[in-house]
């Protein structure tokens, strides 16, 4: 049965990283070498990406996209209002007495 690979790399005493399918039914594996350029299945949003460098230096290689996603996780709109209140219910005396303490000890 043909299927685009979901690549995972393992490590092996004998060879450099090499990269299977995560497929349990699936028996492929190759060296990173010879798959830059190649064209897999994104294990995150299962769609289709072409193999660089860079992904290949993951453990789990993924598309651009799911890379870009996780990177704007981190700023959660509520996440950043609790930290907004946080800030703003400190008095400016009380941050400046703190920092002045800090640099004296």
């Amino acid at each position: 049965m043909k299927h685009l690979h979901i690549l995972k790399r393992v490590k092996l005493k004998v060879t450099r990283d090499v990269f299977m399918c995560a497929d349990p039914e699936c028996t492929w594996s190759r060296r990173k070498e010879f798959l830059v350029g190649k064209k897999f299945r994104c294990p995150f949003c299962n769609g289709e990406y072409i193999a660089t460098l860079d992904s290949l230096k993951l453990k789990l290689p993924h598309c651009r996209d799911c890379t870009a996603r996780k990177q704007v996780t981190l700023f959660d709109p509520l996440v950043s209002k609790v930290v907004d209140g946080i800030v703003e219910s400190l008095p400016l005396s009380e941050v400046t007495n703190a920092t002045s303490k800090s640099t004296e000890a």
